[in-house]
């Protein structure tokens, strides 16, 4: 019998050697147990600074797939509460382990889910696990309240334009802060969350991270953060004492709600691209970006690009397409779809061909994007292995996506909701060729940056 070993630790807070012994304990009473019942440990996971609160941990995930494969027998834990600490979720993962016909087995607990008793006693031991969590976190909560209320910031990174002083109080940082403060007013007279970042990069201003490089997302977390009112806020509960505050409130408030730049104040309504908010990038299928660049004799010409540096899972490799590229390619698809599409009166057989499309296209793009945002996967499995299983799941999205399409598209032709004919299509407005835009109705292209 093949069985695997699950360690996990809820938090490492920076220990190491003699001082962190929890894993190698863990380790060393799965190995005892399957030598002492002749089974072989096939791979042993460690989930390290990961709550057992959390029903969807990678590694715990990974080893109860490796159980429905058949590629593990069971699963080895030294105790229950290093499994999870939710009844709900817990109970779940155990039932999906035993349906695959695979063992479970605490070392310690002793447990024999064979019979009632053994069962009841795993209920309450995750009962009490999930307890203990609770107070956990209410006591944790109310020590970040208290310490908010006393105008300690709970971070373990300063604000950026803020250092902290000896108690852990912030302060302004005498070099950081006009650079903050000025970009507080230059969002507030209109100049546009891109400008801003390359100001920020220019004078070398780091992010409360440390790095260099500013992002919007980035940019506008710091432009809508009280903190720089001199507040510090914690689920919901706003702190007693006040530090000193970088910006005043009316200029605060007016780069929450800034004019347009003079360059947008135009109407450009009529200037929106065929397939904005519909164009995926092949290889993380993100929602792609649109910019709009100058070209000669006055014309601009649109282009599609992935936004690689943001967010977690970065793009291995991120697409680039003109739209002058694209849209003509899309159109003749388009018609290929309308030449060859379904007879009409089969309203409700595509209804529920585009229902179930859409089920699949939704659990595939989840299952993508828990992947990618997941900041310990790379450093866990290895960039080669992180690549393969992105490079898997995204084409499992894909597929699911273009076979949603082709439903929707014959669907939407079929209820005439698009144009029919290249007539129709010529004169039809913008919006009439985008069509019904929700998420799924429209084609989703993958894209080559070669």
């Amino acid at each position: 019998m093949i069985v695997d070993g699950y360690i996990r630790i809820s938090q490492v807070a920076g220990r190491s050697g003699e001082s962190f012994i929890s894993p190698i304990v863990q380790r060393e009473q799965i190995e005892a147990w399957a030598r002492m019942r002749g089974a072989t440990v096939g791979v042993i996971l460690e989930e390290l600074d990961e709550s057992g609160g959390r029903a969807d941990r990678p590694l715990l995930m990974h080893a109860i797939e490796r159980i429905e494969s058949g590629a593990s027998n069971g699963l080895v834990v030294t105790k229950l509460d290093r499994f999870g600490r939710s009844l709900a979720h817990g109970l779940e993962a155990i039932d999906r382990i035993r349906r695959a016909g695979g063992v479970f087995v605490s070392v310690q607990d002793g447990l024999d889910l064979t019979t009632d008793t053994g069962k009841l006693v795993m209920r309450i031991m995750l009962t009490m696990a999930e307890f203990e969590l609770d107070r956990v976190r209410s006591t944790w909560r109310t020590a970040q309240l208290r310490a908010i209320d006393r105008g300690v910031h709970c971070s373990p990174y300063a604000p950026t334009g803020y250092r902290f002083d000896s108690t852990r109080r912030l302060i302004p940082d005498p070099v950081v802060a006009p650079h903050i403060k000025a970009a507080f007013e230059q969002r507030g007279d209109g100049v546009s969350i891109l400008d801003i970042a390359r100001y920020l990069c220019r004078e070398g201003v780091p992010t409360s991270f440390g790095t260099r490089g500013w992002t919007a997302v980035t940019l506008r977390g710091v432009l809508s953060n009280r903190v720089y009112l001199g507040e510090l806020i914690y689920a919901g509960h706003t702190g007693k004492t006040r530090h000193e505050a970088l910006v005043d409130p009316p200029t605060w408030h007016r780069a929450q709600s800034p004019p347009a730049p003079r360059s947008q104040r135009r109407d450009t309504r009529h200037q929106r691209p065929l397939l904005f908010g519909l164009v995926r990038c092949a290889s993380c299928l993100r929602m792609m970006s649109r910019q709009s660049r100058p070209r000669a004799h006055g014309r601009r010409n649109n282009v599609y690009f992935c936004r690689s540096y943001e967010g977690p899972g970065t793009c291995a490799e991120p697409s680039f397409i003109s739209s002058a590229m694209l849209e003509p390619f899309i159109e003749r698809v388009y018609f290929a779809l309308v030449t060859a599409r379904r007879p009409h009166g089969q309203t409700a057989k595509l209804d529920a061909l585009a229902g179930r499309a859409k089920e699949q296209a939704d659990a595939a793009e989840r299952a993508l994007v828990a992947y990618r945002d997941d900041g310990r996967m790379r450093q866990t499995l290895g960039a080669d292995r992180y690549h393969a299983g992105l490079v898997s799941r995204v084409e499992r999205a894909e597929h699911a996506w273009i076979a949603l399409s082709e439903v929707n598209a014959a669907q939407s032709v079929d209820a005439n909701r698009l144009p029919a004919n290249r007539a129709e299509w010529q004169s039809a407005s913008l919006e009439q060729r985008r069509g019904p835009h929700r998420r799924g109705t429209a084609m989703r292209v993958r894209l080559s940056r070669r």
